[in-house]
């Protein structure tokens, strides 16, 4: 082989090893060390001459880590360069790289086969077994079979469900492994398709009929909605195979077996099969609905139930091409042509994930309405790793799978027309030329993101990054809230909305499992044997319809108008799940036949959100137990980081635990909803009960704000990017977000401490910081609406002769400027302007009489000027021209009349104050 490589003139010595230059890479191949002695590179290469010039292999595939990928492209390129391979990598013979992720036992550490604590595989195979015997001896089944059998039965479902386990996942992207999930009958595992089966075979033991001579006899019919959906999907087996043979990839054909799964308990559920009026043979053997019948829309084909009143809306599209919004004609009503371009360089921005889950959107709705959808998915890029991993990206946010995939060196498919072409607003032009050039009707374009965090550039937001820390598909759940179209608002904040509503969705449905479980196969049952003749299902009781109503609504009546799916998932799908939760729990009430009913009515309710959030992209592929827990991987991952941020700022944190220094907005009857701890290792964080209604909001919305002022020197900082949601040593479960500890108290604290009025310099360095403070606030958009003495902690520090600077804090009482700041409630009454209590609102002005009155405290001790305010707050409605102080001097004095004017108008600006001669 090296006779070979340097006969023609590929090798070269270079420090008296003999290596082999590689152009793009950075290291050379390793053919022949100093010493004489041969290297992995070595054996590799002589593996790949040898498999290729005597053993005469077409395809020669290795299947190694990902971490290898880097190997094996520098070892075929070498093959290449020598003229083993041809330069075209889809010409035979071919090899190629056949990368995995990580398998990770818990905890996002890796089984590592090297190490003897790792469990050995014939030990896994063992407790598979195990796991799955019990199992069955739960279901009574050590009684149906004979020891034998049962063992036989466990070995073949704890094996397959191993098997399947690693088979279904993208063998780019790591996974965890877990019996729990893996052994589940519920979601993407071998034991629900197993179920399946035995479903089928158990039709065929049943039906009396000689299945042999159906398949030649037998007619095809194919009325009810459901049997044409699993016909067509039945006819989508070859193009799964074939995918998952080019790309590699096993998870393709899993991922068509769990649907077609999904489509025959759906047929089974609502399709009478032994007993009807006429028995097909496709009932027993779908593989034989080998024609296709005319697509219809689904909606128009199920038989009608009495909730099903929402009218049938026509698709509309915006065309980019037209600029105008067109009801979708396509060129063949039963076939759809859609091509997306994609560009696949370096790592995945936002904007890329976002047009990805734009266009698998469309083209899950189009099958969503009956369509056959030809997708074409062009890469304009020559690096098969970058579109490789592009790949991989939008896996994780659940894109399905295109038709077919072609690099950027293929041609498009010959004879199909394109109804839709979609890409990014950065190829718009370009892309209008090909759209006129391949013919197609609609141009599909998406709407960039704009970065709303500090004006930083897309390329800083990397996807990868993004998903590091959150759910995929809570990234996918922002991208929903936003039209397609529309410039998206890229904030924490808003990503931590969308993981907590995901969580709220799946909590509700892992409830309302867990609930109907014990009952699931009698419902299923029941429902089937109340299907009359004709197929319609028997009367629903109102409350079931009215909550597939909520979930329907919205879906049926915004998706048709250009996809609008940001209201959605709110208001009556909100609705709906906390139905769910007051069924679920009537469920554990109720006895035998309204339990049954009630469980009925559940699994058509889960079978609604289901349907909807898989058209949106946003169900599950695992369990919903699976599902949370990586939810809570995630938010795991996000504490992590925030700890992190902490220690670099030389901030100690030790578990939560400590002195509760605070309590508010509590009684004798509640536990404190808002709590303040410090920890002995010094930190502070701020807690607040997750169930308290208005205090939560208001912890959340100061979070949010201290977000945006992050870097602001005289607004107290809070670090990470999340709240934590955790049980504390009291007992009590709080949302909690870490804050700088303020070791000097508050300035409240230290005025009544002094023994007279704070000297003019004092006071003149602490109204400096403070008003400094609030124009960080206003700057980004907030009045804060509750400054006082209590709210302006006090910091060590060190030189000028103080011992102590100022920052603002409590903005969760903020309003945004220019929005509802009318019936504003709470705050401190002794700080509040006139016109916060006459009329109810406030802008920026209520601030600044807020900062006159703490001047005025700092000076005097007293809280306010005399004669402003009485006792009782609801009789503060009096506008009063405050007395201040004689005796502080000119400008002071002018000083104060600017921030205590009666007129809102009449105060003076931050800026105005700032330049004031009192504070200079």
């Amino acid at each position: 082989m090296i006779g070979d490589l340097k006969s023609k003139g590929l090798v070269k010595e270079s420090e008296g090893a003999q290596v082999m230059f590689i152009r793009y890479f950075m290291i050379p191949l390793m053919l022949v060390k100093s010493d004489g002695g041969f290297t992995y590179d070595t054996t590799d290469m002589a593996a790949l001459w040898y498999r290729l010039n005597e053993e005469k292999a077409e395809w020669i595939i290795y299947v190694t880590e990902a971490a290898q990928q880097g190997h094996f492209d520098m070892l075929f390129q070498a093959a290449r360069k020598a003229g083993w391979l041809p330069s075209d990598v889809k010409t035979y013979p071919r090899a190629s790289h056949a990368s995995f992720g990580k398998v990770l036992r818990g905890g996002d550490k890796r089984f590592r086969s090297r190490f003897t604590h790792s469990a050995p595989l014939v030990d896994l195979l063992y407790e598979a077994k195990d796991r799955s015997k019990t199992v069955l001896i739960k279901h009574g089944y050590d009684k149906k079979l004979t020891p034998e059998e049962l063992d036989q039965t466990a070995e073949a479902v704890g094996y397959g469900a191993l098997k399947y386990a690693d088979l279904k996942n993208n063998r780019l992207t790591s996974y965890t492994f877990g019996y729990d999930q893996m052994l589940s009958e519920k979601g993407d595992t071998a034991v629900y398709l197993l179920k399946v089966y035995g479903r089928i075979c158990s039709i065929i033991r049943k039906c009396g009929k000689d299945i042999n001579v159906l398949k030649k006899t037998g007619k095809l019919a194919l009325d009810h909605a459901d049997e044409r959906a699993l016909g067509l999907h039945l006819l989508q087996f070859a193009e799964a195979v074939e995918e998952a043979c080019t790309k590699l990839l096993p998870n393709v054909v899993c991922m068509y077996l769990y649907r077609l799964s999904k489509q025959y308990t759906k047929f089974y559920s609502n399709c009478r099969v032994i007993g009807s009026a006429e028995e097909t043979v496709e009932s027993f053997f779908p593989e034989r609905a080998n024609r296709p019948a005319r697509r219809e829309k689904f909606v128009a084909n199920r038989p009608e139930r009495e909730m099903e009143v929402v009218e049938k809306r026509e698709l509309k599209l915006y065309n980019s091409k037209t600029e105008t919004t067109e009801v979708f004609n396509p060129i063949d009503h039963d076939n759809i042509g859609m091509s997306i371009c994609v560009t696949s360089t370096g790592l995945r921005h936002l904007g890329n994930a976002r047009s990805a889950v734009n266009s698998d959107l469309l083209y899950r709705y189009l099958r969503h309405l009956g369509y056959q959808v030809t997708c074409v998915q062009k890469f304009n890029k020559v690096e098969e790793e970058a579109n490789e991993q592009y790949i991989a990206d939008i896996g994780d946010l659940q894109c399905l799978t295109p038709t077919h995939q072609l690099g950027s060196s293929e041609n498009m498919i010959e004879n199909v027309s394109f109804d839709i072409h979609g890409c990014g607003h950065h190829n718009a032009i370009p892309q209008c030329v090909a759209c006129d050039a391949s013919g197609a009707n609609y141009l599909f374009l998406n709407g960039n993101p704009i970065i709303e965090d500090m004006g930083q550039p897309l390329e800083n937001f990397l996807t990868r990054e993004i998903i590091a820390k959150y759910h995929p598909v809570a990234l996918r759940h922002f991208f929903t809230r936003t039209h397609y179209r529309s410039p998206l608002l890229y904030s924490v904040p808003e990503l931590e909305r969308s993981s907590e509503a995901l969580d709220t969705v799946y909590q509700t449905l892992q409830g309302l499992y867990q609930a109907v479980s014990p009952h699931r196969e009698d419902a299923m049952l029941r429902r089937k044997d109340t299907i009359s003749e004709d197929g319609a299902d028997a009367k629903q009781s109102a409350r079931t319809i009215r909550m597939i109503q909520n979930v329907k609504r919205k879906f049926e009546h915004e998706m048709p108008e250009d996809l609008k799916t940001s209201h959605i998932l709110r208001g009556d799908f909100q609705e709906t799940m906390r139905m769910i939760n007051n069924s679920v729990l009537k469920l554990k009430t109720f006895q035998n036949e309204r339990r049954l009913s009630l469980a009925v009515s559940l699994v058509e309710v889960e079978e609604a959100v289901t349907e909807v959030l898989g058209v949106l992209g946003l169900h599950t592929t695992t369990s919903y137990r699976e599902f949370l827990e990586q939810l809570k991987r995630n938010a795991l991952a996000r504490d992590k980081l925030a700890k992190q941020e902490v220690l670099q700022s030389n901030i100690q944190l030790d578990a939560i635990q400590g002195t509760v220094v605070r309590r508010l907005a509590g009684d004798s009857r509640s536990a404190a909803e808002l709590m303040e701890f410090v920890t002995p290792a010094g930190n502070f964080l701020k807690c607040v009960r997750k169930t308290c209604g208005n205090v939560e909001s208001e912890a959340r919305r100061e979070f949010e704000i201290l977000c945006l002022l992050k870097g602001s020197a005289r607004v107290v900082q809070c670090f990470g990017d999340l709240l934590h949601q955790r049980q504390t040593t009291l007992g009590v479960t709080v949302y909690g977000f870490y804050m700088e500890y303020a070791s000097s108290g508050t300035l409240e604290a230290k005025i009544e401490a002094h023994p007279k009025g704070f000297p003019t310099s004092m006071v003149v360095r602490f109204a400096r910081m403070i008003l400094l403070g609030l124009r960080s606030l206003h700057e980004v958009g907030y009045v804060h609406g509750d400054l006082h003495s209590g709210n302006v902690l006090l910091f060590p520090c060190e030189g000028e002769g103080f011992e102590e600077e100022a920052k603002i804090c409590d903005v969760g009482n903020a309003k945004k400027i220019g929005g509802d700041l009318e019936n504003r409630k709470g705050g401190a009454a002794l700080f509040m302007s006139p016109e916060s209590l006459s009329d109810g609102t406030y802008g920026t002005a209520h601030d600044i009489w807020s900062v006159g009155i703490i001047v005025v405290h700092m000076f005097t001790k007293r809280k306010s000027p005399k004669t402003v305010y009485k006792k009782e707050k609801d009789k503060l409605r009096k506008k009063v021209e405050p007395i201040i102080p004689p005796n502080l001097g000119d400008e002071a004095t002018d000083f104060l009349k600017l921030c205590l004017a009666g007129e809102p108008e009449d105060r003076g600006t931050i800026s105005e104050l700032l330049d004031h001669a009192f504070l200079n």
